[in-house]
């Protein structure tokens, strides 16, 4: 089998992606961020596949537009660093929603 170039694979994983609405602060980010790596775990023999054959087809970076573009209302815009750190792995990303979540939803009630 061909190894899957980056388009095809956020394909892939946007069909796994439609049942998850847009993040508003509905639930705990790290509940939403588990559904979210769950789509992207979908397709890790592809990445893995298309990284062997070409590196750096697919990384944490690309990861972690998936996340961005998942982020809608007073989670917008995502900054491009949180913490001196880029936000450009998961686990970046997880940091600053979890930071953000209790500075804008919790600490609004």
């Amino acid at each position: 089998m061909a190894a899957a170039d980056r388009q095809h694979i956020y394909q892939t994983i946007q069909t796994s992606l439609t049942h998850i609405p847009s993040y508003i602060g509905q639930e705990p980010p790290d509940d939403y961020c588990n559904r979210i790596e769950t789509a992207i775990s979908y397709t890790d023999t592809m990445i893995a596949d298309a990284n062997t054959a070409n590196a750096n087809t697919f990384i944490d970076a690309h990861k972690a537009d998936i996340y961005k573009l998942k982020m809608t209302g007073k989670y917008l815009p995502v900054p491009p660093q949180h913490a001196e750190n880029n936000i450009n792995t998961p686990a970046h990303f997880r940091a600053w929603l979890g930071d953000t979540y209790l500075q804008r939803t919790v600490g609004t009630r």
